[in-house]
């Protein structure tokens, strides 16, 4: 693989690393199952890339554990979930008489 395009592989995939903290306060203020469905997409599309980026990619050591241990940040939101998922009531439709 040609230092090129390693290189924009990795920078596709830095964001990851910001992006994983953003999923984790959207998963905490779910609104409902859609909105959980949602953030469980953009997890499993982001373990998914980071998956085959560790499959397919010549990485250093240092590169190698660095998105290993992102891949198992993902995975652990992932599994919460699925499990965990407390959705907040809405009270915008509320009427009260």
């Amino acid at each position: 693989m040609s230092n090129k395009r390693k290189a924009a592989i990795l920078r596709g995939v830095a964001p990851y690393e910001e992006d994983y903290y953003e999923l984790v306060m959207q998963a905490r203020s779910l609104g409902d199952k859609n909105n959980a469905l949602f953030v469980l997409r953009q997890v499993n599309q982001r373990i998914s890339v980071l998956e085959d980026v560790l499959e397919n990619v010549e990485l250093s050591t240092s590169e190698a554990k660095k998105f290993m241990t992102l891949l198992d940040k993902y995975r652990d939101l992932r599994f919460d979930l699925a499990h965990n998922a407390k959705f907040k009531y809405d009270y915008s439709n509320s009427v009260i008489q």
